[in-house]
């Protein structure tokens, strides 16, 4: 049998102290406690940094349903009626412990895939308090910007930011702290730890809290240094710019009339093709996904026709061979000797796009979790389901691209049209699940998580049953 070390309080106010002291693993609390009570206590204890998830068993003589529905709403996570017995209160807390175990060992193993996908990035990772303060940094980053992990962390992004583009990128800042945009990227300098500017390329998402209140700023920083120094290097001389674009480390071409006039070894490597002959002279769209299409047109004719120079902006490049390329484009107004046309720059972003993407699935979708985790579109259609999801997918004769079960099919739909979490159980065969239904607002669907609850219900069971027996025994 387990054995745990037991600390006692006379009163609440003695139990929050000795709880912030101690940190447990698991409270258990009366309701009716001399100067603080039990629901005093564990609102305030709420309120402390680490102690939110601490587990709480309330112990009460009063019938107060409307009590318990409150402190089991999110404050306690087990209420339990007097009279009792000691193997009643000894299930309930070893049931408790063993579900606190499972999900630390589950946010474990979900903090381990997230630390090697935030390490091993090609580009730079950061987590980025509302002030500004470097909160967690990745090896790209400090290598970008010179300094250690634990050198950016005592400092703010505002202190290497170069002056020139430190009010825009505040700006911008705000405006997402505010809520008027999601996101945004642009073009800066940072100052290295030496002193000398670096260009970086930079995305910035916010992640909200619960309540919706800021938490932190996911930045994304890409190292464009080489590419400024290409760009500065092509405004500098035509001989040097002739010689820089053929050994250019970004895709380049010159479009006239819409059509490819040259296209660089890169270009022509981000693009599918060897030889010169077979991209010179053809149509530009040609190799833009058809999707795209209509905003490659309209760039095309602001630079050939108005002469503007066009920013950078995502497309999809496809390929001689078919497959699609995330990429970004930027282009300015050329002149190619009597005719006007256009020099573009083609990124390929699909590694960053890919680390974004990671990141966010890491923290939204985990396919490895040992409990069903689903996403569901508007229209109530199983969009996902990782592969613990499948007894339950089983149970009730649904599937990947099929309507998600008629019998919970209303919780969702509710939890979609109000954007709040609702909650339902199910019994799939021997097994029982609490299933949250969390929305996700910018994405317009909504991720279901599932925890196999059976070991709880049981033990809930068999409480019931000896607290049956005994007071048959009683009478």
């Amino acid at each position: 049998r387990p054995y745990h070390q037991v600390a006692v309080a006379f009163d609440g106010e003695e139990g929050l102290r000795k709880a912030l002291d101690l940190r447990p693993d698991l409270i258990v609390c009366d309701v009716m406690m001399p100067r603080v009570d039990g629901q005093r206590m564990v609102e305030q204890l709420r309120r402390y940094p680490g102690m939110a998830d601490v587990p709480v068993l309330m112990l009460t003589a009063k019938t107060d349903d409307e009590l318990r529905v409150h402190l089991l709403h999110g404050v306690v996570q087990g209420y339990i009626q007097k009279p009792f017995t000691a193997a009643e209160l000894q299930a309930s807390v070893h049931a408790e412990l063993r579900d606190r175990a499972r999900h630390k060992a589950e946010l474990d193993e979900s903090e381990t895939r997230f630390r090697a996908t935030f390490e091993q990035a090609a580009v730079g990772l950061a987590m980025v308090a509302p002030d500004g303060s470097w909160l967690r940094v990745n090896g790209k980053l400090c290598d970008i910007v010179g300094y250690s992990p634990e050198e950016l962390v005592k400092l703010r992004f505002q202190d290497i930011t170069h002056p020139e583009y430190l009010d825009s990128d505040l700006v911008q800042m705000r405006r997402v702290l505010a809520g008027t945009i999601d996101t945004y990227s642009l073009e800066k300098q940072y100052l290295r730890k030496g002193g000398e500017p670096v260009w970086v390329n930079l995305t910035v998402a916010l992640v909200r809290k619960a309540d919706g209140t800021p938490d932190y700023f996911i930045s994304v920083v890409e190292d464009i240094q080489q590419r400024k120094a290409f760009e500065r290097r092509l405004a500098e001389s035509e001989e040097r710019f002739r010689q820089g674009v053929e050994y250019a480390p970004e895709a380049i071409f010159l479009q006239k009339e819409g059509r490819f006039a040259y296209a660089n070894p890169a270009a022509r490597a981000l693009f599918g093709v060897e030889d010169p002959k077979e991209i010179m002279g053809r149509g530009v769209l040609e190799f833009f996904h058809p999707d795209d299409r209509d905003t490659v047109v309209g760039r095309i004719r602001q630079l050939n026709e108005e002469r503007r120079t066009v920013p950078r902006e995502h497309v999809r490049i496809q390929r001689r061979d078919g497959t699609v390329v995330d990429a970004e484009t930027s282009a300015v107004p050329f002149r190619l000797g009597m005719r006007d046309g256009a020099l573009v720059f083609v990124r390929d972003v699909s590694e960053r796009i890919r680390a974004e993407r990671e990141i966010r699935d890491l923290a939204r979708f985990p396919g490895e979790n040992p409990n069903p985790v689903m996403r569901v579109s508007p229209d109530l259609v199983l969009l996902h389901a990782n592969r613990s999801s499948g007894v339950f997918l089983d149970c009730f004769g649904a599937q990947m691209g099929g309507p998600f079960p008629a019998q919970f099919a209303g919780v969702v739909a509710e939890a979609l049209r109000t954007w709040t979490v609702q909650t339902f159980e199910a019994q799939c065969c021997d097994r029982i699940y609490d299933m949250t239904v969390n929305p996700i607002a910018d994405g317009g669907y909504a991720n279901i998580y599932g925890l196999d609850i059976t070991e709880r219900k049981n033990a809930e069971r068999e409480l019931i049953n000896a607290r049956e027996a005994a007071e048959a025994a009683t009478r």
